[in-house]
């Protein structure tokens, strides 16, 4: 019950972000419109907006798990299954661009920069789980801290792209993936450099400073 109204509250919401964003007014007022007393949207959303925020991430790899389900990514590379992984998840909510810029703007501030982080660990987490990753050893680790960094750059190429069917990014994305992971070694060893690893909250926190 209590996800529903979260999705009721949220569909709502979305309506009026890409006009002046993610604001606790909005909340309000979609959860008004709804019939949801004040106590009960205190009790499904405690911390505000930055709790809608972190659901409207969390819809999106839901959304992202549930479209994987009908592809046949048991036969292909594992680079394959993570380009096709990080591409539906980026699509899956491509009708809210807007939103997800906006919501970047915030989830990289400094008080929400641990939240943050974990909705972007939650991501990347989700990705492996989705195409069939069940390590336990020092790679689960590895595997989410490369993907991090390539979702992040990812995602930002993704918000600036013009290109028809945006297959600029999808070019930058098995860019990053050739570059970064390294993916025929996943269970090897791993050197990344530098130059190709940038922290992801640090490369998201560029972002929205060149996109105020």
């Amino acid at each position: 019950m209590t996800y529903e109204i979260k999705q009721q509250i949220m569909s709502l919401v979305l309506e009026k972000v890409p006009f002046n964003g993610w604001r606790q007014d909005h909340l309000r007022t979609s959860a008004s419109e709804l019939g949801i007393s004040e106590a009960l949207l205190q009790n499904v959303f405690p911390n505000g907006v930055i709790d809608l925020i972190d659901f409207y991430t969390f819809m999106g790899d839901q959304q992202m798990k549930t479209a994987l389900t009908s592809e046949d990514l048991q036969a292909a590379r594992i680079r394959d299954r993570v380009a096709t992984a990080v591409q539906t998840r980026l699509e899956v909510q491509s009708d809210h661009m807007e939103a997800t810029r906006q919501a970047l703007a915030i989830i990289v501030m400094p008080a929400y920069a641990t939240r943050g982080t974990r909705m972007l660990y939650r991501t990347v987490d989700c990705i492996w789980y989705s195409i069939g990753d069940s390590s336990t050893d020092i790679s689960f680790y590895t595997k989410r801290g490369l993907l991090a960094a390539v979702y992040a750059s990812t995602l930002m190429f993704w918000l600036n792209d013009r290109s028809q069917d945006n297959s600029d990014t999808w070019s930058f994305l098995r860019r990053r993936i050739d570059d970064v992971m390294h993916i025929q070694k996943l269970r090897g060893s791993f050197k990344p450099t530098g130059k190709y690893f940038p922290l992801p909250l640090r490369a998201l926190c560029a972002f929205a400073t060149r996109t105020k």
